[in-house]
């Protein structure tokens, strides 16, 4: 493969993760939404940590983040 392919997969890649992000963003804003008409608070600390605990674990997992 040449440069410019090479260029092109990692377009592709950056154009999915982008859709990947705002489909996320909008679940999070329809989540927020329920928490709100159900009285829950909208921060959840506990949640948050657990997510970004899980994306640690599969980074360092998949060998792509120093540990």
């Amino acid at each position: 493969m040449n440069l410019a392919e090479l260029r092109g997969r990692l377009t592709t890649i950056d154009r999915r993760l982008l859709e990947l992000v705002a489909e996320r963003q909008a679940l999070a804003g329809q989540i927020a939404e329920v928490k709100r008409a159900t009285g829950y608070p909208t921060r959840d600390y506990k949640r948050e940590k657990e997510v970004l605990l899980a994306a640690h674990t599969t980074a360092i997992w998949r060998d792509r983040m120093p540990s």
